[in-house]
């Protein structure tokens, strides 16, 4: 038994007996210590989770382990753990827990994501015992088929980020918003009930959108971040400018290659959420292979049921903090008012009942404080900021999404409706109607129900514009 003072977890087998009872007691204080990233400080240093994957498995490749301890769910948690990080590698101690648990190998291997990391010496290690576990050879066999699945898909999402390489941050956001306005705002706003499948496809779209505007802001040159109106004028005449105005696209090359490459992103989402995901973590499947091909099959209905049942609790969760606003609200006295002008009152009940919900996740479950300190300094009242981000968004759906809709039901055309978008923009005082909208530092944000404050056109744009 290891009695080094220097390991973090000395302590808890020091004064233990050497009977069975004992050493089961011990490694379970010390496996949920572990589990729980405990000890955090060593005097007045904090410790590190690599520290602590050190000392533990240190400890535990200290003791011949039975397999009743390996098949613990305690110890296949913290197997998953040593499996989900790549700094300690023990294969001495894997190979002796293969051959008294391998089923709880395979499980701890499930668990850690290992599955999408096929570079990591875990696999290299699970290799070397394989020979000896069939068990063990066929979830290799099977890690190594999700491995040429994983590697087609992020090769593909590579290829597309290629052809898009030479462009910015900002023409990136006006080929996404482009294609949002073609496929996604008209899926999203043409009815008002939809079906499951289709916001689990426009969802999958906007998370990939998402995707690929971080892949390009952390692939970006500091230069390409710092915008005015002379920077932003080439990228709007070369994208945006043809689409309004009806004109041979010249953009059209990059703007498939962008489409192709949502495409891609959204495959590789789909197969990590569809399937390495559930290879992981859902007990009530299993994959099984076939040459080398996996197919699926229910090994377990209840906890099949159990995995669908918690990802329909996910979307109720938005539903609550839903409600739990709608009962903030009512006891404000504001419930019996009308909020700023009459016409955006409906708009402004939503924006604040949305300003609540959030407030009530972030300082219930989060424990943001009701007001926080911006890295300037500067004090901010959490929900006057919260709500006006939500009056922007209240804004936007009413002067934008909602308008073009009106034009899209009457033309049936994504290009038309956009350019008469942009039209009424010019025709109310040169107001931003493009489908990327921006302001200068010193535009304020609305920060009240009684209206929004304009976003003007800049003068560059100005002049573009007035070739419509």
């Amino acid at each position: 038994m290891s009695t080094d003072a220097a390991n973090l977890y000395a302590r808890w087998f020091q004064g233990g007996d050497a009977n069975a009872r004992s050493l089961q007691d011990n490694i379970e204080r010390c496996t949920t210590a572990y589990l729980d990233g405990s000890p955090k400080l060593r005097g007045k240093h904090k410790i590190t989770a690599g520290q602590r994957d050190q000392d533990f498995w240190a400890i535990l490749a200290s003791h011949d382990l039975p397999a009743e301890l390996w098949r613990s769910e305690l110890l296949t948690l913290a197997l998953a753990r040593y499996f989900a990080q790549d700094k300690i590698f023990n294969a001495t101690l894997l190979s002796r827990i293969a051959d008294v648990a391998p089923e709880t190998l395979c499980t701890a291997v499930r668990r850690s994501g290992l599955v999408l990391r096929a570079a990591s010496r875990h696999r290299l290690d699970l290799q070397s015992v394989a020979a000896r576990h069939l068990d063990i050879e066929e979830l290799n066999r099977v890690l190594e088929i999700f491995s040429v699945a994983h590697l087609a898909r992020t090769e593909e999402v590579a290829r597309w980020q290629e052809a898009l390489a030479d462009t910015t941050p900002f023409e990136l956001l006006i080929l996404a918003s482009l294609y949002a306005f073609e496929h996604l705002v008209p899926m999203g706003m043409s009815s008002a009930v939809r079906r499951d499948e289709a916001m689990s496809a426009e969802e999958g779209a906007w998370h990939a959108i998402n995707d690929i505007l971080l892949w390009k802001l952390g692939t970006a040159r500091p230069e390409d971040l710092r915008l005015d109106d002379a920077a932003m004028a080439p990228s709007l005449a070369r994208y945006l400018g043809p689409v309004l105005q009806g004109a041979p696209a010249a953009g059209h090359q990059v703007r498939g290659a962008f489409r192709a490459l949502l495409e891609a992103q959204i495959e590789l989402n789909e197969f990590v959420s569809l399937s390495a995901d559930a290879y992981s973590y859902d007990d009530g499947i299993r994959f099984v292979r076939h040459g080398e091909v996996l197919d699926i099959e229910t090994v377990d209905d209840d906890r099949l049921a159990v995995w669908e049942r918690d990802s329909r609790k996910l979307a109720r969760l938005h539903e609550y903090w839903f409600y739990r606003a709608v009962e903030e609200f009512e006891r404000l006295p504001l419930a019996n008012r009308t909020l700023g002008r009459p016409e955006n009152d409906e708009a402004n009940l939503l924006a604040y009942l949305r300003a609540i919900r959030t407030r009530l996740r972030l300082t219930e479950v989060y424990g943001v404080a009701e007001r926080v300190t911006t890295d300037s300094g500067d004090e901010v009242d959490l929900f006057q900021a919260l709500l006006s981000l939500e009056l922007t968004s209240a804004f936007f759906q009413r002067d934008f999404m909602e308008a073009f809709m009106g034009h899209y039901r009457a033309t049936g055309n994504w290009r038309v409706s956009l350019r008469r978008l942009a039209e009424d923009g010019v025709r109310q005082g040169f107001q931003n109607r493009f489908p990327l909208t921006w302001s200068h530092r010193s535009a304020r944000l609305p920060t009240s129900p009684d209206g929004p404050s304009r976003q003007k056109l800049p003068r560059a744009t100005r002049q573009w514009q007035h070739g419509f």
